[in-house]
């Protein structure tokens, strides 16, 4: 009987051992410089000003690696204590109270008041013309909070040049949904919205929280040697219960080569109400390099060439001051990095 009990014994602790080295890891022991420096920044960018506003408990780095996040490693910042984050999910719902003010772009984002925000900003300098970083966002208010108006909220609001969203300093939110521009949140990802990108966790055995989304990136045109910053934030809306948190993974914060990717908004407005009134292809922006742009109407003569860094790319007129007729134009794009050429078409509508 007692060689039976043994056996038990050994046999629980030995399930124990081992289900615990199946869990998310979380780490509140580095400091936010450290975080960014070593957990987050990647390839061709320069980081500076790191600034961190909240508890010291909402942020830290997570090892993913035994879970389901989708993710292996980086930064987990929550509107909680990060350690509430720890499988399994066996708990109605976790929760940390910290008594903190919210912020103000997830008051708009959300149009409630927020709270316990947890904020993490810092300026970079980009080598080529997009940077982007893979995340996930996780929350105990899947799947029962949603379309209830009770939403916790988070963001990646960048500003600088030529960026002008709605938020404070101008900046624009990266974290949207791909493909439609929808901002991420519980009301947007989950099993009836936009189910692809949605995990439920209801019976997780590895991390608390009721749902997450998949990998998802965060993606932002930039002038290449131009400062730019960018604040990561998350907050509890509504209330201050059911915690929240968003992971960001590993190093997957890098500069883009933007030859691989050149974004073509083949209709624009010239009609004076600064709502696309310049035809600009995105994604340009090596360091050192000069783009110039060739615009030919459909008899094959060129209308307008303008160069970039420098012009604005056309604004509809021809290189005489007049206003060009609508209709489809052809356009020819070379740079000096390259031999190689980029051309289509573009449609001018008053």
């Amino acid at each position: 009987m007692r060689v039976l009990k043994m056996k038990r014994l050994i046999f629980l602790l030995f399930f124990a051992q081992n289900d615990a080295t199946a869990q998310l890891v979380v780490k509140d022991i580095y400091t936010p410089q450290q975080l960014v420096q070593n957990f987050l920044a990647g390839p061709g960018i320069t980081i500076s000003n790191i600034i961190y506003t909240g508890s010291d408990s909402a942020i830290g780095f997570f090892d993913g690696t035994s879970t389901n996040l989708g993710l292996d490693s980086g930064i987990i910042i929550a509107s909680g204590n990060i350690k509430n984050a720890i499988g399994p999910n066996q708990f109605e719902y976790k929760s940390s109270a910290f008594f903190l003010p919210g912020d103000v772009d997830l008051d708009l984002t959300t149009g409630q008041t927020t709270f316990d925000a947890a904020v993490l900003e810092f300026d970079f300098v980009s080598d080529f013309g997009s940077v982007e970083f893979n995340y996930v966002f996780a929350s105990e208010e899947f799947l029962e909070f949603v379309n209830s108006g009770v939403n916790d909220a988070f963001g990646f609001f960048i500003s600088g040049p030529y960026i002008n969203g709605a938020y404070s300093n101008s900046s624009e939110n990266l974290a949207i949904i791909p493909g439609n521009n929808t901002t991420v949140s519980i009301d947007n990802v989950n099993l009836d919205s936009n189910p692809e990108y949605y995990t439920d966790n209801a019976s997780g055995t590895t991390i608390e929280y009721d749902g997450f989304t998949k990998k998802l990136t965060a993606t932002a045109d930039v002038m290449c040697g131009v400062t730019y910053h960018i604040k990561i934030v998350i907050a509890d809306a509504g209330d201050d219960i059911y915690d929240s948190g968003v992971f960001l993974q590993a190093s997957s914060l890098h500069s883009s080569d933007i030859l691989k990717r050149i974004d073509v908004y083949n209709i624009f407005t010239p009609n004076g109400d600064n709502k696309n009134d310049v035809f600009k292809l995105r994604g340009l922006g090596f360091c050192n390099t000069t783009y110039t742009m060739e615009i030919l109407n459909r008899w094959g003569q060129k209308i307008y060439s303008g160069t970039y860094p420098g012009d604005n790319f056309w604004d509809g007129n021809t290189a005489s001051g007049e206003k060009a007729d609508d209709g489809v134009y052809y356009y020819i794009l070379t740079s000096s990095a390259s031999d190689n050429s980029s051309t289509g078409f573009v449609t001018l509508i008053r």
